[in-house]
C-alpha cells in the first residue's frame, strides 16, 4: 500500500505547540491558569496520550510565550 501526502505549511500550525503539560493537570486547569497568568489568548485542547495542543489566536508564534514562561 502506498500513501501519498502533500506537505503543507499551515499558518495555524506555526502558532501552535504540542506537548505534555509540565505538571499533571487537566485542560480546564490550564485554561484557568492561562487566564490568571495573563495569557488568556492561548487555547489548550487535549489530544490524548497526555498531550495538549495549545493554539495562539492573536497571530503571533507561540514559541515566544513558551520560552518566556518556561519555569
Amino acid at each position: 500500500m502506498e500513501l501519498k501526502v502533500e506537505e503543507l505549511q499551515l499558518d495555524w500550525l506555526t502558532r501552535s505547540f504540542v506537548g505534555p503539560p509540565h505538571k499533571c493537570s487537566d485542560v480546564e486547569s490550564l485554561v484557568k491558569n492561562f487566564v490568571l497568568g495573563g495569557v488568556g489568548f492561548l487555547s489548550p485542547r487535549y489530544m490524548g496520550d497526555h498531550l495538549v495542543l495549545i493554539i495562539r489566536y492573536d497571530g503571533m508564534e507561540i514559541g515566544k510565550v513558551v520560552v518566556e514562561n518556561k519555569e
